[in-house]
């Protein structure tokens, strides 16, 4: 089932990128937010998730939209 038309190498390289990101991400918050939670207090820790989570959301509106390539008509049916 093919959802874009991607090659299979490319997709997996992709994902693979992904979770190397959140492996990375899984470990630094947690460690950003107890260094900073000892020095500021809980919303200096909280802040730094707001802030970064804004940062990540203006990031992905500034990505360009994926242009409408032609639809399979067999993969549309539902069913």
């Amino acid at each position: 089932m093919r959802f874009l038309p991607l090659r299979h190498d490319l997709v997996c390289r992709r994902l693979a990128l992904v979770n190397a990101v959140g492996n990375l991400g899984g470990y630094f918050g947690p460690t950003a937010i107890g260094l900073l939670k000892g020095t500021g207090g809980h919303a200096a820790g909280l802040g730094f998730v707001a802030a970064v989570l804004l940062v990540a959301a203006v990031l992905a509106l500034k990505l360009p939209a994926l242009p409408a390539g032609p639809r399979d008509p067999e993969h549309c049916q539902a069913g």
